[in-house]
């Protein structure tokens, strides 16, 4: 049976090891999502592996090295599935993740056996919500282009940290032997030598700021007291005033503020209520 090793190190990517086995003729497909890319609304891409040729591949990771992703913009984390028996399995390609049909003796962490299909999940989240993500893998005519785009109506809120820096006193040991004449052996005597000043930092709450996806940008509408949301392609706030339930939705015995307005006057209000709070 004819095979191949790929062993895996410090710089490699997840695109760069698609990038080894698509060379090697793999099919690799893959699924787009618009996505917030956060725990509520992480992105999803369904990835197939179809090994076309008589050859398995056996994947190696001595160092237990998790492959970084590429491209970094706007990506925070991600994870990696497999099916097994019609099953999500996490894997990252490590000794830690192999599969129980891996023998223990065995130094690969994966294989794709000849003739062979695979199903990942990859799941990704994000650092803002409002990234769009695109990576791409080239071999020859082949190419694989999944994207992570927004979400159609993306509504978010965002809890900015206030920190609050405290000091103390940690102590600095020493040792000191001294020597014990009635048995004539020596002993280490740990005491404090000194105090070093150090700060620490305690998040004591954090400050709303709500965003509203308009497509072309991200507005922050808590600046100005709103909460709004994004209707087909109009925006509706509310919050404006003391009967409003404060949802982002302009619904019926509530005084809606820029009730169904369209996009391109609702971005011409923010900026102008922007300037005037500067001023």
């Amino acid at each position: 049976m004819k095979y191949k090793r790929i062993y895996l190190g410090a710089g490699i990517t997840l695109t760069g090891l698609i990038t080894i086995l698509s060379i090697l003729g793999f099919v690799i497909t893959g699924t787009d999502d618009k996505c917030a890319g956060t725990y509520d609304d992480p992105c999803e891409s369904f990835l197939t592996f179809k090994n076309t040729k008589a050859l398995s591949v056996y994947i190696y990771n001595p160092n237990d090295i998790k492959l970084s992703f590429s491209p970094e913009d706007c990506v925070a984390s991600y994870n990696m599935y497999v099916d097994y028996y019609g099953k999500w399995v996490y894997t990252n390609f490590t000794n830690k993740t192999r599969l129980s049909n891996i023998p223990s003796s065995a130094k690969y962490v994966f294989v794709f056996p000849q003739y062979s299909t695979k199903k990942f999940k990859l799941e990704l989240y994000k650092i803002r919500p409002d990234c769009v993500i695109k990576f791409n893998v080239s071999a020859g005519n082949y190419v694989l282009d999944p994207v992570f785009d927004r979400p159609d109506n993306l509504y978010y809120n965002v809890c900015e940290p206030v920190y609050e820096t405290t000091t103390y006193q940690e102590p600095v040991y020493a040792v000191n032997t001294i020597y014990i004449a009635e048995n004539d052996t020596y002993k280490n005597i740990t005491y404090i030598s000194k105090y070093e000043r150090k700060e620490s930092k305690i998040q004591v709450s954090c400050t709303d700021k709500s965003y509203v996806d308009v497509k072309t940008s991200v507005y922050n509408v808590s600046k100005v007291g709103l909460k709004c949301s994004i209707v087909k392609t109009r925006i509706e706030c509310d919050c404006g005033t003391g009967d409003s339930n404060c949802d982002g939705k302009c619904q019926n015995g509530e005084s809606c503020v820029n009730e169904g307005i369209g996009i391109d006057v609702f971005k011409k209000q923010m900026e102008n209520k922007w300037q005037n709070s500067k001023q």
